[in-house]
């Protein structure tokens, strides 16, 4: 189930088509080379147009006057709720500024496929919220062996979100 990303370009177009398992995103500068596309697909393939990007893959789209804006809102509150933390406090700060740096003098996790789903959701948000990257980073050294510190250092982490 691996992404794949085309490019097609020539002197003045390019189509950009990203697929992913039978969810397809498909973008160009011709919207009439789109509908040349989704044409030819459509007599190869049974496929569905959806119109204009509003969802894919977690992240939502919305367009303005200038720019498309990509978001995770509904994405980051599945998050919240999988974690049992839609009530939590919201930090103005990615991490704690004293932080777990080891594995040492803990007693290990024992939810540690929940911790290690959620580090790995937590990475996905990433690409909306970059300021979070770092954090997501550090619970991600301990995917291995979660200790129950690390269960809190998480807490924090998702908190910030």
């Amino acid at each position: 189930m691996d992404p794949y990303f085309f490019i097609f370009k020539d002197d003045h177009h390019t189509i950009y088509v990203l697929i992913y398992v039978d969810d397809i995103l498909v973008t160009s500068n011709s919207a009439a080379r789109v509908t040349t596309l989704l044409t030819q697909l459509s007599s190869e393939f049974t496929i569905k147009d959806l119109g204009p990007l509003s969802f894919f893959l977690g992240i939502e789209a919305t367009y303005n006057s200038t720019c498309l804006l990509l978001f995770q809102s509904r994405y980051v509150s599945d998050l919240l709720q999988r974690a049992g933390m839609m009530d939590c406090k919201p930090s103005s700060t990615p991490m704690a500024i004293t932080f777990i740096s080891s594995n040492t003098g803990s007693v290990p996790f024992a939810g540690a496929t929940k911790y290690r789903s959620i580090v790995g959701a937590l990475q996905y948000v990433t690409l909306t919220l970059p300021d979070v990257a770092f954090t997501a980073n550090h619970v991600c050294e301990f995917m291995h062996a979660p200790t129950e510190d690390h269960s809190g250092l998480l807490s924090n982490a998702s908190c910030v979100i």
